[in-house]
């Protein structure tokens, strides 16, 4: 009976490429059957044109074998390739969310175990400085270990959004209110939200993306700048733009903006450490939601990063 289960899994091409976490025209087992059938259609093309080709059945059928082993073996190369890769692409998913949750759990508890001994020491003293550097990183680490699972998440096929209608203003109120209230923040922030319609999205992805947004605005702006969150309906869609008086990125670096673990080289004047895995993120989760998101930026001069939904 076990074998007989064994067989019927390994002969199931959605669980096969479900396991992978891959789409169907990138499974392995998928695309072996498609060249399969290609290579069989050509088998037999190349039959009944020989026959009048060449008219002696021998010479027929001596150059479909030759062909068949030819393009099996081409096919079968093919193949054998993209497993390779569809197995790397699944254990590299898999060890990262090994690792990430693995992580998780001892840096919660040692987030709310550095708040606990912060708040016991002296305000003054040179040991809270060294807590608060100790809270602040890691916090960081923190952030770097969820925008890793996310990024595993995203790259499986599987990982589902979920709609519901709710306001975005309000979602966006809610973040921005826990920066405006930071009296230790370096920068100043304005707002200039209109009345916009409720959308259908998913409201915790575009909380990632907004927040994402803003603390890389306030982040690389030096103190005394500015920072600008806007919300707009513009036909049928709704903008939210964040604009910077910060440090800006070159022009040569701005294709390479959104991609995984990229960092604009001038990051060293603000002495902010990243994963470079946001802003891949922002651009995963607002493509997928239907959006588009891009930005404008010149060194030493600001950045301005907007994603664009559309209303339903």
């Amino acid at each position: 009976m076990p074998n007989k289960k064994k067989i019927s899994e390994e002969l199931n091409i959605f669980k096969q490429c479900e396991d992978y976490g891959v789409p169907l025209w990138k499974c392995p087992q998928f695309l072996f059957l498609v060249m399969g059938i290609i290579i069989i259609a050509i088998l037999l093309g190349t039959y009944l044109i020989g026959e009048d080709v060449f008219g002696e059945p021998i010479i027929v059928f001596i150059v479909v074998v030759v062909e068949a082993m030819i393009l099996f073996t081409i096919g079968f190369a093919v193949v054998s390739g993209f497993e390779k890769m569809a197995q790397a692409n699944q254990m590299k998913s898999d060890f990262i969310d090994l690792v990430t949750h693995q992580l998780r759990s001892p840096l919660t508890t040692l987030k709310w175990g550095f708040q606990d001994l912060k708040d016991e020491i002296e305000k003054s003293g040179e040991e809270k400085e060294i807590m608060e550097g100790l809270e602040s990183n890691v916090e960081k680490m923190s952030d770097m270990v969820n925008n890793l699972l996310m990024v595993s998440r995203m790259d499986q096929e599987g990982h589902e959004f979920v709609e519901e209608k709710f306001s975005i203003k309000e979602l966006a109120e809610d973040i921005l209110k826990d920066y405006m209230v930071d009296e230790n923040q370096p920068v100043k922030i304005k707002k200039s939200f209109e009345d916009v319609p409720e959308v259908i999205s998913d409201p915790s992805q575009l909380e990632i993306v907004m927040d994402n947004l803003i603390s890389n605005a306030i982040k690389y702006t030096p103190e005394g700048g500015n920072v600008e969150v806007r919300l707009r309906k513009e036909d049928k869609k709704i903008v939210f733009e964040v604009e910077d008086s910060g440090i800006g990125i070159p022009k040569r670096e701005h294709h390479k903006v959104f991609e995984k673990f990229e960092r604009a080289s001038n990051v060293e004047e603000v002495k902010e450490t990243g994963s470079g895995l946001g802003l891949f993120l922002t651009k995963e989760i607002i493509e997928k939601l239907g959006g588009k998101i891009d930005f404008e930026s010149e060194k030493g001069k600001g950045s301005t990063f907007w994603f664009q939904i559309p209303v339903k």
